[in-house]
């Protein structure tokens, strides 16, 4: 059966906070300020340091921090449409290359790599119209509840070592705690967790495989220092094409209509 990965795409703002250190000295004390001041600098050197250090080391262990290991292959949503492609994945023949994204909206696209078929959820978080290869890829859901793919062969993971195929919901709990919201079916267990609006990790354990099967990550969230553009002053395509119609129609489903004054 061939095998299928439905990716859907997504937006909104992450929030980086940080908090400024302070150093004050004490009446009547030596003023260590300078020193203390060098010591602050040299833990958020380091703090830093750490971080890119968890970074280069690959998967994070927090279910929020939006990622996904496919195949020995980061993802960190959202991510560019170009960095997506080029990561091996091309657009399916069947797809318009030219397809446009109005502002602040999103599509979606199917996607090949290898036996991988793959739906791309595309959004636009600019000003302006653009085409889907200048937009953000926002969203993965992976969808294999009914089929007979090999999961863990594909070695897909997330966050704290749970892999579909093999992770089930108690792997899930004790991995993540308990979920903002739970909906349980015959076929399935859904577990949700949700960071805020458009930003929430989804988890299908089916119970016939007792496994985690279904996966949709979702991240709205707007790219620290994210380019939205400038208002563009072309005149859009459908406008220009635009011709005045001469005289009413005799459909009454056809979109024109004539409006009238009368003059005392």
């Amino acid at each position: 059966m061939k095998k299928k990965l439905i990716i859907s795409l997504i937006t909104a703002a992450c929030l980086a906070l940080s908090a400024p250190w302070g150093v004050m000295a004490a009446a009547g004390t030596e003023d260590t300020s300078e020193t203390d001041a060098g010591t602050s600098s040299q833990a958020e050197a380091d703090s830093e340091a750490s971080a890119d250090s968890d970074s280069a080391a690959g998967l994070s262990d927090d279910i929020y921090a939006f990622q996904m290991e496919i195949e020995g292959v980061l993802y960190q949503l959202p991510m560019s449409y170009a960095d997506f492609t080029d990561l091996g994945w091309t657009l399916d023949k069947g797809e318009d290359p030219e397809m446009k994204v109005t502002a602040n909206s999103y599509g979606s696209l199917y996607f090949d790599k290898g036996e991988l078929n793959v739906r791309a959820e595309v959004i636009n978080l600019g000003v302006n119209e653009v085409p889907a290869s200048e937009c953000l890829i926002a969203g993965i859901a992976i969808d294999e509840g009914f089929s007979d793919i090999d999961l863990p062969a594909l070695n897909i993971t997330l966050p704290k070592g749970i892999v579909m195929g093999k992770s089930n919901v108690d792997d899930i709990k004790a991995a993540y705690g308990e979920p903002t919201d739970t909906y349980e079916s015959d076929m399935y267990t859904k577990m949700s967790y949700e960071k805020d609006f458009y930003q929430q990790v989804e988890l299908y354990v089916y119970t016939e495989e007792n496994t985690l099967r279904q996966v949709s990550i979702r991240n709205f969230a707007e790219p620290e220092g994210y380019d939205k553009g400038s208002v563009s002053k072309e005149t859009p395509e459908i406008v220009s094409a635009y011709t005045a119609p001469t005289e009413l129609g005799t459909d009454m489903l056809d979109p024109v209509v004539e409006v009238r004054r009368e003059v005392a």
